[in-house]
């Protein structure tokens, strides 16, 4: 079972800024909004009223959930579920023209940017707080999209690496950006607590240990895909490239270095959070690996390279796009 269950070590205060652009999926494409009447392509032709998938991989169930029905960057999606047009007809009562080209920023007509889906925070949730590690172990859950072999990416269904097996933890189960206030990822948890394959939203409060304020009222949603009996109850171990072996380690193994960084912690630990220190460290040990790199460059610019944050955290249905990456 690989686990880092132990904090990181709180380093100094400050807020970390690194050049570069921010990891989003498709789900940030914002379209030029319709006027009310007829919903319409950017052709002119009615749209079905049908439930086509939104363009961030999620479900029409949480485009109505989270709010997003009114949200520009829906474009064409989930009409029937937002009432924006009569079933079995191709008439709306206000929805969006114009297509979403599925880029993250994208400008609408009329010159705004849009950042991409939002979801309500969570009110009224348990308190809880994020560690973070990567031990390149295979999870305890034990699926197979989750399992890989020493190259981080080919399918391995053999026994840990943690354990003398050959399978590793897939380079893809890095946290990605939706959006400049939604990211997803993946976490361990509290053993017997949170099952293998429960999701979670967390909303940042700015409280917790260095860089913790700057995701005030950001969310994460997270599935749970390592389980361990040295992690508390509202502790949530984020998986994120460079946070730290901790309590296990195949990542010498896998990628023949001994500079991990600190054991619990990582880079930032050893960089005292000073963010060129972080970027070179991951500049080194993940050259030729983009999915590793474009884990740390979220941990700089979306996370802020916050320490031991803190948040308030519901159980919440999974996204479609986080059960697509996992298989459950």
């Amino acid at each position: 079972m690989s686990m880092s269950g132990a904090p990181a070590v709180a380093g100094s205060a400050g807020s970390l800024a690194v050049a570069g652009a921010l990891n989003t999926d498709s789900g940030g494409a914002p379209s030029a909004a319709g006027a009310a009447g007829s919903a319409v392509s950017s052709g002119g032709a009615p749209v079905a009223c049908t439930d086509k998938p939104p363009n961030n991989g999620d479900t029409c169930a949480h485009a109505v959930e989270y709010n997003w029905c009114t949200q520009s960057w829906l474009a064409d999606s989930c009409q029937a579920s937002c009432k924006k047009c009569t079933p079995g007809t191709g008439s709306g009562s206000g929805g969006a023209s114009g297509s979403s080209n599925g880029s993250a920023g994208a400008t609408s007509s009329a010159g705004a940017t849009s950042s991409g889906p939002t979801i309500p925070p969570v009110t009224g949730g348990k308190d809880g707080w994020a560690s973070r590690y990567w031990d390149c172990c295979k999870p305890a859950c034990g699926w197979s999209q989750t399992s890989c072999n020493k190259s981080g990416s080919g399918s391995d269904g053999g026994n840990s690496a943690c354990s003398g097996g050959s399978a590793f933890m897939c380079y893809s189960f890095a946290p990605w950006a939706v959006s400049d206030t939604l990211s997803y990822g993946f976490v361990a948890a509290a053993h017997g607590n949170y099952s293998c394959g429960k999701c979670f939203q967390f909303t940042f409060n700015g409280q917790g240990a260095a860089n913790s304020a700057s995701l005030k009222d950001k969310s994460m949603i997270v599935q749970v895909l390592n389980t361990g009996g040295d992690v508390a109850e509202e502790q949530f171990d984020l998986l994120v490239p460079g946070g730290g072996v901790g309590q296990f380690n195949a990542c010498s193994n896998q990628w023949g270095s001994s500079d991990l960084g600190a054991q619990y912690g990582g880079f930032a630990t050893t960089c005292k959070n000073d963010a060129a220190c972080i970027k070179n460290k991951c500049n080194t040990i993940f050259a030729g690996k983009p999915d590793l790199m474009a884990g740390c460059d979220w941990y700089l610019n979306w996370f802020g390279g916050a320490d031991n944050p803190k948040f308030q955290y519901k159980e919440i249905a999974c996204p479609q796009a986080i059960k697509n990456k996992s298989g459950h």
